[in-house]
Formats: C-alpha cells, sequence, structure tokens
C-alpha cells in the first residue's frame, strides 16, 4: 500500500502546485487590468510659444506656399461688400459660450476683400484642436438666393473677434479682431473702431509683401481670466514668423506682443510693430474740394514719440498733394504711436463716424531695439476711406536671407493718457495762407503748461533752417488756458528742401513742454 501511496502523494502534490500557480496569474492580470483601468497618463506639456517658433523655423526652410484661394468657391470670392456684411455669425456657436467663460470668440466669413483662408485652434488642457469650418455657423441672409450654403464644403475663416464684457458687465463688446493678412486691431472701454495694427510690414511703398498669420492658437481663458493668450504664424514671401499675444481689455486695452522673424529674402524696409491709419483733413489744412460740412475727418491726428533720451516729439499729420516720407532717428526709443489727439465732438460734427472716439495707439519697445527710425508715411487720399497713414519702426540692421530677429513690445489703445506725454502737450496746429511774399505765419498751442512762483512767462526755443525765421511771438490765451507760439516762416527758396521746424516752450531753462516738430513744404 505504502508503495501504491507514492505516486498519489506526488500527483495531489502536483495539482496543488499548479492550482496556485493559476490562482497567482489570475492574481496578477487582475492587479495589471486594475492598473489600466486606473492609469491616467500625464497630460500633455502645455501649449507654448516654443511650438509656434519651432513650426515657423521649419516653414522657413521650404518655398513659399501661396494660400491656395482655389478651394474657396468663385461665388464666395465675388461677393461685394454688402453681401459680405450679410453673412452674420450665429451667436449660439459662439466659441466658450456655453461655458460662460468671460472670453468669447466668434469668427468671420471669407468674400469681399479677404480670401484667404485661416485655420483656429482652440488649446486647452488636452492639446489644441482645429475649429473646423461649417456653414450652418452662419446666417447667409439674402445671399441664399443665388448661394445654397450646404455646397459650399470646409473653406476655412477669414479671422475671428474676441468678445469681452469692455463696457458692461452684463454684455460681451468687441474687444479685438484679427482680419486679413497680418492687420488686427482693438478697443478700450467706450471707444470705437479707428486705426489698425499689424504684425509687420515689408518693403512698403516698394513692391510691398503683405505676410499673413495662417494659423492661430488660442488659449482658453479661466473662468475669471482678465487676459487672452494667443498664438500665430506668419508666413510670407520673404519671412515667417511665430507669434504671441496678451490681451488686457480695460479702461486701457494693452496686448503684449512678442515674435520671432525668420526672414527667407534681403528686405531693403522692414517695418516693425506698423500702425495704419487714416487722415484726410484736419485744423491745419485748407478743405479739400469735395468735404462736406465736417470740419475734420481722421482716425489720428498726429505722431508721438519718445526718444531714446527722454525727449517728448509731437508731429501734426497734414494733407499734401503728395506722398510724405519722413524719418526720426533713434537709439532705443522708448515709444512711439498714432494718436488721435482731438476728442472734442465739436472738432468733427460726426453722428456716425464719431470720430472723438477713436482710439489712439503706442508702442512701447521692451528689450534692445537699438538703432533705427520710426518712419512716418502718408499717401494722398481724396476721401476717409482709404488708410493713407503707416508708422512703425524701421531698424538699421540689414535683414539679409537667414537672419533671425526677435521683437519684443506692449501695445495700448486708450483715449485719454496724462503721462502720454509726461509734459505739457500741443493742442492745435494753426497756418495762415502765404501772405504777399509768400511767407507763412504758423501758430502753435500748448496746453498743460503750469508756471512756477516768479515765472510770468516761458521762452520759445525754435529751430529752422538759417534765415528762415520772421516774427516770433509767445501769448497767453486766457479763454482756454493755453500758450500760443505765433512764428512767420519765409518762402522756400527755389532749389532750397522743405523746412524743418522744432518748437518747444522753456520754463528755468528745462523744457516744459513736448517738442513740436513740422515741415513745411512752402
Amino acid at each position: 500500500m505504502g508503495a501504491a501511496g507514492r505516486p498519489m502523494a506526488r500527483r495531489r502534490d502536483t495539482g496543488y502546485i499548479f492550482m496556485n500557480l493559476r490562482l497567482h496569474l489570475w492574481l496578477g492580470l487582475l492587479t495589471l487590468l486594475a492598473l489600466y483601468l486606473t492609469y491616467s497618463p500625464p497630460p500633455p506639456p502645455p501649449f507654448s510659444f516654443t511650438d509656434v517658433d519651432t513650426l515657423a523655423q521649419r516653414v522657413s526652410q521650404s518655398p513659399y506656399v501661396a494660400p491656395a484661394t482655389n478651394r474657396v468657391p468663385l461665388v464666395i470670392r465675388n461677393l461685394n461688400y454688402d453681401q459680405a456684411r450679410d453673412i452674420r455669425w450665429r451667436d449660439n456657436f459662439t466659441i466658450w459660450r456655453r461655458e460662460g467663460l468671460p472670453f468669447q470668440l466668434r469668427f468671420f466669413h471669407l468674400g469681399n476683400t479677404v480670401h484667404d483662408p485661416v485655420e483656429i485652434r482652440r488649446v486647452d488642457g488636452k492639446g489644441a484642436h482645429s475649429i473646423r469650418f461649417s456653414s450652418s455657423y452662419f446666417d447667409y441672409g439674402k445671399n441664399t438666393n443665388f448661394l445654397d450654403p450646404a455646397k459650399i464644403g470646409n473653406i476655412g475663416y477669414a479671422g475671428f473677434r474676441v468678445h469681452f464684457p469692455l463696457n458692461r458687465m452684463d454684455v460681451l463688446d468687441e474687444a479685438l479682431v484679427f482680419q486679413g493678412a497680418s492687420y488686427f486691431r482693438a478697443l478700450a472701454k467706450g471707444q470705437q473702431y479707428g486705426l489698425s495694427a499689424r504684425g509687420i510690414a515689408i518693403n512698403t511703398l516698394e513692391g510691398e509683401d503683405f505676410p499673413r498669420f495662417s494659423i492661430f492658437w488660442v488659449v482658453e481663458p479661466k473662468r475669471d481670466a482678465k487676459k487672452l493668450q494667443a498664438f500665430a504664424l506668419l508666413e510670407g514671401r520673404d519671412v515667417t514668423g511665430a507669434y504671441e499675444f496678451t490681451l488686457r481689455p480695460g479702461d486701457e486695452t494693452s496686448m503684449e506682443v512678442r515674435a520671432r522673424l525668420y526672414f527667407r529674402n534681403d528686405v531693403a524696409r522692414l517695418g516693425l510693430a506698423p500702425l495704419t491709419s487714416m487722415y484726410w483733413y484736419g485744423e491745419g489744412d485748407p478743405k479739400p474740394p469735395n468735404a462736406n460740412f465736417r470740419p475734420e475727418v481722421h482716425d489720428s491726428d498726429g505722431l508721438l514719440m519718445q526718444t531714446g533720451k527722454g525727449e517728448w516729439l509731437w508731429r501734426p499729420l497734414i494733407a499734401e498733394p503728395f506722398i510724405q516720407d519722413y524719418a526720426f532717428k533713434d537709439n532705443n526709443p522708448k515709444g512711439f504711436g498714432l494718436i488721435q489727439r482731438d476728442r472734442d465732438f465739436e472738432r468733427y460734427q460726426d453722428l456716425e463716424a464719431r470720430y472723438h472716439l477713436r482710439p489712439s495707439v503706442y508702442i512701447e519697445p521692451r528689450g534692445d531695439w537699438g538703432e533705427g527710425h520710426v518712419e512716418l508715411i502718408q499717401l494722398v487720399t481724396k476721401d476717409e476711406y482709404m488708410d493713407n497713414v503707416v508708422a512703425f519702426w524701421k531698424p538699421a540692421q540689414k535683414i539679409t536671407a537667414g537672419t533671425t530677429l526677435d521683437i519684443s513690445y506692449i501695445m495700448t489703445w486708450y483715449t485719454e493718457n496724462q503721462h502720454r506725454p509726461a509734459t505739457a502737450r500741443v493742442k492745435q496746429t494753426l497756418l495762415d495762407a502765404p501772405d504777399d511774399q509768400g511767407d507763412t505765419r504758423i501758430f502753435v498751442d500748448f496746453a498743460g503748461l503750469s508756471l512756477p512762483n516768479g515765472v510770468t512767462e516761458p521762452t520759445v526755443d525754435i529751430q529752422a533752417r538759417p534765415d528762415t525765421l520772421g516774427e516770433v511771438k509767445v501769448m497767453r490765451n486766457d479763454f482756454d488756458k493755453t500758450w500760443r507760439v505765433s512764428m512767420v516762416v519765409k518762402k522756400r527758396g527755389k532749389d532750397q528742401p522743405p523746412n524743418e521746424l522744432r518748437c518747444r516752450l522753456i520754463v528755468n531753462g528745462q523744457p516744459a513742454t513736448e517738442t513740436w516738430t513740422y515741415t513745411l513744404h512752402r
């Protein structure tokens, strides 16, 4: 019996061990399953400027490819101004509306003058997600008489606008728009749209190229956010670039701009932080023959600049029958901008355009901008429908193919700011018609000047071409508490260049006002 029992015992031991192995195997599998079911992969790294920069650098190393406008149906490309305006966004599709976030996005439809589609991506904690175009997002109005929205296809968007409770907490107003090439514009509280900004200006007046923002990434804001972050890829024949924008709307709306630019070709005239505006005529100009009752018509009336040494310059815009191109040389400027200084409705008398509510925009460089100049260009215009004023910073650095350039600055849209300039300022510039000898009397009014005890009036510092100044007077205007400088400038000789004038008021040997600058072509 013993001999017969031993094999039986071994079979029991083997079965026991086998059962234990199966049990451990099942327990291991269950553990792995539990780990798999409960495992949460780490979130992707936050989307950043580096992602756009990597893409921009890669794109710059390939030949430029123009946007594929042929994918946009001809019926859309042929829409006129009124037809394009009749296509309206449906509010119930507004991005971040359901979430009740303070910043919300709406999109523009292609048509009229905007034919290049852009891609828009929404960025959240899970990554970047493309917002696909759908005709169902839009109301096509009377355009459905000749087009079928269902047959349009995925043509992309023309741009987007950012809404924010700018003026009232219960109303989302437009605060920022990106649409067309690299154009964008913003608003501060209580303003009407006026001048625009661009990402870059390439060879203005010299076979200009208009690079465009081809992709946008807009970061989902927090529920209590006061700022909105967005990125953009710039593509053009001569340059590609990565951009970062941080918008802070309010009484003054600021935007931080950061860019890295990769140049494909040589660029003769590079414009950084460019601004574009409209000036038809103002207080110092004769009225055009086709003008109506309005005393002035313009989105901006002057260029304000603070030099690297701290001097404030004011250049009033003037209407001339030829292209004007002026350069204000400097090293590391503290700031510049196109300003709408006249804020009195009586100056404009326009109940619809409301030019007195148009924004001023001021650029404050960050970092080392080096040597260069602020360039101011004015084209000739016969009406108010042409943006004919451009201002930008042109670096002295030679821009050649292969150049990489980093740029950073803060833009501010505002109505009034007592610190721009932080001194007494020019209120207006007036000119008499030339007298019998062809001489011109110019009046410059300075506002905000306070005199210390013991000083009865300021002295005047005027610079002009030698032997061209006649009578100069300084007078107190008690009606509006300003000081008026009156100067006679002699007629320009036949072979002489235009007269470059500068004027400021001096108190106790120190400048007490900004410096008025003017180019007299008479």
